[in-house]
This record gives structure tokens, sequence and C-alpha cells, in this order.
């Protein structure tokens, strides 16, 4: 079967699942729609309309063909955006941003994108995995560890999941600066579950690995209430302070005015939405594919103590995760 920049499909892989693969066409969501959901940064909502579900294998993806310029965010105009984004911390106007930037990979040889997918699930079995196109969209693939919400038989669970270091530094502790990153999510999930009256409990804060990167983890669970929608915590939760910032209103104004590109899906949230299944996840670790060219969208936290240069070197680690499994092809 082939796919192009005009069809409507997603494959995706929860960990520990097999692969599935929807086609259908894409709609804006409206309250009670049920299926593959994806919501972008800022804007648009799609749920993935007449779904059928179909073995995967033997399909052909054709990768559109861009019609701009990569635009490729350099290490000197990211650290003159980070030295912007750090300066309004130190002022004291955000608690925590995040900054992001974009890095385009581009090659001659002519990639099969959907074994790129089945390559990206291999390496990661612990992630979110997928692959897919929206034609208003583009062709989006992506494997994130963070949930935003999930359902575990009564409970609903999301997750704090923020401050970033290297693998083979597992050894020391953790710094100030990514403990306080940590703190400020915690406590925006907890400001937006109180505004809805909603009970919750918190577990252990945990070190978890994501490609090349180690994370800060705190579990949160949601008791199952019928008179909260999951939908309306989800939105409630997006976009977390772990991919916008602190307080969330004017961080998203500052990112919007100041970064020099579109999110459009990266920072946003995917996954199932169903009556016996809500497996809904932050979509960090994601590219826009194109004919020759992939745009590798990655960031980080920044604080009044962060360091721009690190920061900088942050990204660069944490584009690996795609970087790592493109070069192989």
């Amino acid at each position: 079967m082939e796919f192009t920049s005009e069809s409507s499909f997603v494959f995706f892989r929860f960990p520990g699942e097999d692969i599935k693969k929807y086609v259908g066409e894409w709609k804006r969501y409206k309250e009670g729609d049920e299926g593959f959901i994806v919501q972008s940064f800022v804007g648009e909502s799609y749920v993935l309309d007449k779904v059928k579900q179909e073995q995967t294998g033997g399909d052909n993806i054709v990768p559109p063909v861009s019609v701009s310029v990569p635009f490729d965010t350099g290490k000197e105009e990211y650290l003159l955006q980070l030295e912007q984004f750090i300066d309004v911390c130190r002022k004291g106007e955000l608690d925590k941003v995040i900054s992001s930037r974009v890095s385009s990979y581009l090659t001659d040889e002519q990639i099969d994108v959907f074994e790129l997918f089945l390559k990206l699930e291999k390496k990661y079995p612990e992630a979110f995995v997928y692959l897919l196109n929206i034609p208003q969209e583009g062709m989006w693939m992506g494997a994130t560890p963070e949930i935003l919400l999930n359902k575990n038989g009564s409970e609903l669970e999301t997750m704090a999941l923020a401050g970033s270091r290297k693998i083979t530094s597992r050894q020391s502790s953790w710094g100030i600066k990514e403990q306080e990153e940590h703190c400020f999510v915690i406590e925006d999930i907890e400001t937006k579950l109180n505004s809805l009256n909603i009970e919750y409990s918190k577990k252990e804060t945990q070190t978890i690995e994501a490609g090349e990167v180690a994370h800060l983890q705190t579990k949160i669970n949601i008791p199952v209430k019928e008179e909260v929608l999951p939908k309306q915590i989800a939105d409630a939760l997006h976009p977390t302070s772990a991919v916008c910032g602190m307080p969330q209103q004017e961080a998203q104004q500052f990112i919007l005015a100041n970064e020099h590109h579109n999110r459009g899906l990266y920072t946003g949230y995917l996954g199932l939405l169903e009556k016996d299944k809500i497996n809904l996840f932050v979509n960090l670790r994601c590219m826009k594919i194109f004919a020759g060219r992939f745009d590798l969208y990655i960031g980080g936290g920044i604080t009044k103590d962060s360091d721009a240069i690190e920061e900088w070197k942050e990204t660069e680690l944490k584009s690996k995760t795609l970087l790592s499994v493109i070069e192989k092809m």
C-alpha cells in the first residue's frame, strides 16, 4: 500500500505492544470523539475518522517534497535565543520557559521511511513511537517517553518529566537547576488538577533513561470520575510546564513571540482516546519528514540558573535519539 502527503494515516506502537496501523480521514476534534488524537502545540486538535486497522508490512511511504528552504537554527543563532530566554527568567518575568530549535538533516540518499520507523521502534522499546501524516500538518515521526494521560484500571496517570543529563553521569547527584526545573513541572500539574477539583496522589521521584538522556520523573495518579472527561484533563494539563514553562500563559506567549519557527505538532500530544483505552503522550523527540530532509525538533527547560552553552549541548545530545537511527539507514 502506498501512502503520500495526501494520505491520512498513523502507524504507532505503545511500550510493550505490537505496531498498529490506522487509515482513515483526519477531522477536527469535537467533544465526545474517540480514536487516535493529535493535538498541536497551539491550535488544532485532530482525530482520525472512519478508522480501520490493518496489518503492517509492505507499505511504501512517499515523503512530501518541501517547497520551502530548510530552516535550521544554527549554534550562534540559538545561543542568542537562549540568552534572551535566560534573561527573562533572571528578571523574574518567568519562572521557567522552554526554548526549542530546528535541526535539519539533509541527505541525497533515498531513505525508506517505513523502515526508519521500524528501526526507531526497535531501538526505543520503552517509548511511544509513531509515524503519521496529516495533509494539513505534514508527515511526522517520533519517539517519546512522556505520558500526558494514561488509563490504568480505575485510575488515570500523568507524570512530571523534566531535568535532563547525560546517561554517562548517572552516578552523580542531580544538580539544583535540574531539581528546580522538575519541581516547577510538579507544581504546574498540581495547580491545574486543583483548578478542576481533581483528587490525585504522587509517587516517588525516579530517574529514567530515554535514548542518550536521563530525566527526573514523578508519576501522579488520578481516580477516574465520570463528571470529568479525560480530554478535559488532557487539555487542562497541556501544554505542561515541561514543554512550555511557568506561568503557562505568559511562557506560551513569550515562546510564540520569540522562537523563529512554528512548532507545529512538536510539544503537542497524541495517542489513543477511547472508552476503554486512554494512552496520550507528549510529542517530544520528533521530526517532520520531507524527501531528502528531516527537520528535528529539540529543546530544553530554561530557568534563571541555565547556561546557554550547556543548553546547546543538551539539544545536541537529545538530537541523537533520532539522528542515530537516520544515520544508520
